[in-house]
């Protein structure tokens, strides 16, 4: 399973963001499906500057697959073939599929179902745990942070990062667009700490101190996203400093496995990224 989640987040300029996981859930091999960090799979596609989708369920890279050969086709197109493409009975396929404004669209698409979104501004696909847990996320907004984008953000990155659901995890990729920009993946930055922390007012009764307890976990790490720009602008690479290690997912073959680039800076990874694999990234 996975979680995909799109919402309008601004109605006036018709902008949208599609955001999913990067964790693969293998049934018969369970050591695999806990690699949620060393082999992210990527599965969110921009088809067009215009549309994009993300998928979740069985077989999640031939759907990828499916998905890039439509690149650049109509809505109609995509949708029309999605619909044929979910319905195979051997396996769970799911799609979600947004259009960016002026006249923004949201449509999923569970195993041949089609249901048209876009009234509601809401789309998710995935684990249904995980579909309770996103919305109570972003009911009680625990992120704190201001406008309606930062906090579906927000809320997203939160249920990957904690574990909340064990079906969802890794790295978060995420696009975004409206009327004047268009769909391209967003840098963004993800921080695991302590599981476990003591916090003290001081004396002063304005300075929080924050430790870990006796036996707890000290270790924490960033988790940074850099995404393609043109033109390989399809490419995005998922970056732990700590681990000094990058996983680069390419222009040309997203749903293929990603390509392990070392590096503890952003500097670094776009450089080897464009020097040895002549992909075009930002920090």
């Amino acid at each position: 399973m996975t979680f995909v989640a799109a919402r309008v987040v601004d109605p006036a300029s018709g902008r949208v963001v599609l955001g999913a996981d990067t964790k693969a859930t293998y049934y018969d091999d369970t050591t695999k499906t806990l690699r949620d960090l060393s082999e992210p799979l990527q599965k969110v596609v921009i088809l067009s500057d215009d549309v994009v989708a993300g998928v979740a369920g069985d077989d999640p890279e031939r759907t990828v697959q499916r998905l890039y050969e439509l690149r650049n086709r109509s809505l109609d197109d995509v949708l029309n073939e999605m619909v044929r493409f979910t319905a195979y009975r051997k396996a769970s396929r799911s799609v979600l599929i947004a259009k960016r404004g002026p006249d923004p669209v949201i449509v999923t698409i569970v195993n041949g179902a089609l249901d048209d979104r876009t009234t509601t501004g809401l789309g998710m696909i995935g684990d249904p745990r995980a579909t309770r847990e996103f919305n109570r996320l972003f009911k009680q907004d625990l992120t704190g942070m201001p406008g309606e984008e930062r906090r579906f953000v927000g809320s997203l990155l939160s249920l990957i990062t904690l574990g909340i659901v064990d079906s969802v995890g890794g790295f978060i990729a995420a696009v975004a667009g409206d009327s004047a920009y268009t769909f391209r993946f967003q840098a963004h930055q993800g921080g695991v700490g302590p599981w476990r922390t003591n916090a003290a007012l001081l004396p002063d009764r304005r300075t929080l101190r924050i430790t870990v307890p006796p036996g707890g976990d000290p270790t924490s790490h960033k988790r940074i996203i850099l995404p393609g720009q043109w033109p390989t602008y399809r490419a995005v690479a998922f970056l732990i400093p700590e681990a000094g290690i990058a996983w680069l997912h390419t222009h040309d073959e997203p749903w293929s496995g990603a390509i392990r680039i070392p590096g503890s800076q952003p500097e670094e990874v776009l450089e080897i990224a464009r020097r040895s694999h002549n992909q075009v990234l930002r920090a």
